[in-house]
């Protein structure tokens, strides 16, 4: 009898993963409490789909996730069953859920899945849209959107407010299940996640990590602008003020992405400026300089203005 060790050896990761969603709906359509994966379950597996160096592990990884938010709804439909003091059910997902995705995107990045930095900035946007506060009013039977901006509508630009009303047209809303009270003024929060507001800077430096994982040589320019359109979305928000390992990583992308030796050159030259304009060098990111750029490292002279330590 053949070993399952080698049967299973000409199995892709691709494969693997796309048979652990075969599993995973198998268990949920079950409808037994005691198989259904958890959240552990999804956890486990994001992590492994970021280490299965698959091309597809960023597509696979927003699947897993939207099992995940099936499960919290049903958790939510049942714990409305059960109690209705609560009138505002969020679907709420820990931040290290979307980071692991992120993560993904930057395995299938690596892997020279095409597009995958376009794929993962759009998924930034939708976790973007999720901090800021949407809510639906029922009023006898019939929707009025509003936007709750407050203090977050001035860390949005014109391009993301664009992309958050889009958003919201889009959400279809069924309020068939409150028939009874049709005639009571009801208030639902939905996708909104406050815990994922303070994590953006996290989002933002994995998006820029994706790009400089990218290998496709014609997907290279995309990846380059992407990376720079997102650091200056974070210094244009002035909410997100980036640290020393976005300005690393915009340097990586320097190095891997540049067509050509002035360009990287120059444009090495400019984001080391800015860090030290932002006062974020540090050992770590001179390493990185002396790897991308060791003309301007060797010339450098320190100064205490452009380090992150206060002497």
């Amino acid at each position: 009898e053949e070993p399952v060790s080698s049967s299973s050896s000409s199995e892709t990761p691709a494969m693997w993963l796309s048979r652990c969603l075969e599993y995973l709906d198998t268990m949920t359509l079950n409808n037994n409490e005691s198989t259904r994966p958890n959240r552990m379950t999804f956890l486990h597996l994001l992590k492994l789909c970021a280490y299965s160096q698959s091309p597809d592990a960023g597509d696979i990884a927003q699947e897993l996730l939207s099992r995940i938010q099936v499960l919290d709804l049903i958790s939510t439909q049942q714990q409305q069953q059960q109690s209705s003091q609560n009138n505002n059910h969020n679907i709420i997902i820990h931040p290290s859920t979307y980071i692991k995705v992120m993560d993904c995107w930057k395995t299938s990045a690596w892997s020279s899945r095409q597009g995958a930095a376009s794929s993962a900035q759009s998924f930034l946007n939708r976790i973007q849209a999720q901090c800021s506060k949407n809510t639906t009013m029922i009023r006898n039977g019939k929707n009025d959107i509003n936007n709750d901006y407050t203090t977050r509508s001035a860390y949005y630009s014109p391009m993301q407010q664009r992309l958050q009303k889009e958003s919201n047209e889009n959400i279809n809303y069924n309020d068939d299940h409150d028939n009874n009270d049709r005639n009571e003024d009801k208030t639902t929060s939905l996708f909104y996640n406050d815990n994922l507001f303070p994590n953006r800077q996290v989002f933002h430096h994995i998006l820029i990590r994706t790009c400089s994982f990218t290998r496709l040589r014609e997907d290279k320019p995309k990846a380059l602008q992407i990376a720079f359109d997102t650091y200056h979305e974070m210094i244009d928000s002035s909410i997100i003020p980036p640290g020393w390992e976005i300005y690393s990583s915009l340097l990586q992308c320097c190095r891997h992405l540049c067509t050509t030796p002035q360009h990287r050159y120059e444009l090495s030259q400019t984001v080391f400026e800015a860090a030290c304009q932002h006062g974020k060098v540090n050992s770590k990111l001179l390493d990185e300089l002396k790897k991308t750029n060791n003309s301007l490292y060797r010339s450098y002279q320190p100064s205490p203005e452009h380090s992150i330590y206060t002497t």
